[in-house]
């Protein structure tokens, strides 16, 4: 059995970098404002915490935790000049623009690249789903039904499963 628990983004409680910031940085601001100096138009940086909270002479593109006193906050707000600017293909959706403003205000914590960061520790299996769970995956899955207050169903029959299984690949 498999359940996939989608969380939108605004109903997350807190920001990840890596997972949700990285990933509008990367493909919206980079061109311009990354470590590439070549395509660099401004001397503006979102590429590091040290780059994207330094002083560009009396104002700062991100001030961890202040909003307006954030240029980057008040760049993708503004009508007149905005950030991507106008001609660009690439526009920042109202949802990219609502987590770039939770992440400025919860502190803008930059993080290293997945790929450098070392494996996670084992994580302790939960002792839900007694009776029914086979396997580790089994108990983190019974652990959010059971927090959630949701009920377990009963297996279903091998021929019921088998022709389920036929639907999905077919397509039926």
């Amino acid at each position: 059995m498999i359940v996939c628990l989608c969380i939108p983004t605004s109903v997350r409680a807190e920001v990840d970098f890596n997972r949700d910031v990285r990933p509008i940085l990367s493909d919206k601001c980079f061109k311009c404002h990354g470590p590439d100096a070549a395509n660099q138009e401004s001397s503006f940086r979102v590429d590091s915490f040290e780059n994207a909270t330094s002083d560009l002479g009396g104002y700062f593109g991100i001030v961890p935790g202040d909003l307006e006193s954030s240029e980057l906050h008040l760049r993708i707000h503004d009508e007149d000049d905005p950030m991507p600017p106008a001609g660009d293909l690439k526009k920042l959706s109202p949802e990219e623009i609502e987590i770039l403003d939770q992440w400025i205000s919860d502190g803008a914590q930059f993080e290293a690249h997945w790929a450098f960061v070392p494996l996670p520790e084992q994580i302790a299996v939960p002792e839900a789903g007694e009776g029914w769970a086979r396997g580790p995956i089994d108990r983190f899955v019974a652990n959010v039904v059971k927090q959630k207050g949701l009920k377990h169903t009963e297996p279903t029959s091998r021929e019921k499963w088998l022709r389920r299984v036929t639907f999905d690949l077919t397509g039926l």
